[in-house]
């Protein structure tokens, strides 16, 4: 009888399979897709955060209390855009290629 082939082999529906001497093992990857959406509140996150670190007094990386300005701009763009549907930020990722989530 001859052996399988050892290593990794992609299959439909991002499942894998891995062969090795006499075990095979087949786990599924989930894809992650990365949307406008997604990059919106990543990146509006990280400014919530730095500006957080930034601004709070308690913070080893405190600079300035006006950093938590920042943090108040984001909040307030977020809410606006929840009802409007319009960010600005969302047309940086739209200008680099990444698909909306009604497209992806």
């Amino acid at each position: 009888m001859p052996r399988p082939r050892r290593g990794r082999f992609d299959l439909e529906q991002g499942a894998r399979v891995l062969v090795t001497d006499n075990v095979v093992g087949i786990h599924f990857v989930k894809r992650i897709i990365m949307t406008t959406e997604r990059w919106v509140r990543i990146i509006a996150g990280d400014f919530v955060l730095v500006s957080l670190a930034l601004g709070v007094e308690a913070s080893p990386l405190y600079v300035s209390r006006h950093f938590l300005w920042l943090a108040a701009f984001v909040g307030a763009n977020l809410f606006q855009s929840g009802f409007t549907r319009i960010c600005p930020l969302e047309s940086i990722p739209r200008r680099l290629g990444v698909k909306s989530a009604g497209a992806a």
